[in-house]
């Protein structure tokens, strides 16, 4: 009976040469590079990520600085037209109003004769 066991267990069991603490040993350091060779993989990941995030935000930065000297640039463009359309506006008006008063002097008939247009009060568009 006792040789019957020795032979099943010698079957199914895989006897090694090596010690159960050599095989542990062996088994923990598997662990040990799968993790490290893990940890090494995703640490190269995290500093891809990083400096691409850097770069990202620093394009996102400089390009938005940019929009802003582009729309300070173009509201001054626009601030100095209002400005020299108003003065044109306002030299047209004088130059209508000077007309009208040429018109209203030397109409002869005290009777017909219109106010003057400085009592004419225009508000000014913008």
């Amino acid at each position: 009976m006792i040789v019957y066991h020795k032979l099943y267990f010698e079957e199914h069991v895989k006897m090694t040469e090596k010690p159960a603490i050599d095989m542990l040993f062996d088994e923990v350091s598997q662990v040990f590079w799968i993790i490290l060779i893990c940890y090494i993989f995703a640490s190269c990941l995290w500093i891809i990520y990083c400096c691409y995030i850097h770069k990202v935000i620093i394009l996102l930065i400089e390009t938005y600085s940019k929009m802003c000297c582009l729309f300070s640039r173009e509201l001054n463009i626009v601030e100095k037209k209002i400005e020299e359309n108003a003065m044109a506006r306002s030299r047209e008006l004088q130059r209508l109003l000077n007309a009208y008063n040429k018109i209203t002097k030397s109409e002869e008939d005290p009777s017909d004769r219109h106010p003057p247009s400085q009592s004419i009060i225009i508000p000014e568009q913008v």
